[in-house]
């Protein structure tokens, strides 16, 4: 799992010049597995828990799904940020260009996962199996 994740974190923001050991072994593997696991929940909260539960449909339309994209993106850009700052013990006012880098660039995996994990749990919802489009079909 780390060579996937260093491979996926390093492919547009590189390796950190001073603490690259540290952060490949214990904060990219750490974050991408958060991501996958907090994204999942999402997922699974979409589908399963708004749409399914309710009697009738209500939040079967692109504008929520995409809103849940959004708060998803948002709580894993915090997470992505906390953990690289907690991680190297730095503060808050210390913060350097690569941070914010890292937590926009896991903001963007959490989004494409999202997009997947959509593809593969839609079909089995009561009231949003075409959210956000029409693939696969049932």
């Amino acid at each position: 799992m780390q060579e996937l994740f260093t491979f996926l974190y390093e492919l547009f923001i590189g390796e950190h010049p001073n603490e690259a050991a540290l952060i490949r072994g214990e904060i990219f593997p750490s974050v991408g597995l958060l991501t996958l696991f907090i994204t999942l929940i999402a997922v699974i909260v979409y589908y399963y828990g708004m749409n399914s539960l309710s009697t009738r449909a209500r939040f079967n339309y692109n504008g929520y799904w995409f809103a849940v994209l959004l708060v998803n993106a948002v709580i894993c850009f915090i997470i992505a940020l906390n953990k690289i700052a907690n991680g190297l013990e730095v503060h808050f006012d210390d913060y350097e260009p690569y941070f914010y880098f890292f937590a926009v660039e896991n903001a963007f995996y959490s989004m494409l996962f999202f997009v997947l994990f959509s593809l593969l749990l839609k079909t089995w919802s009561r009231h949003a199996p075409y959210v956000p489009f029409k693939f696969p079909l049932k």
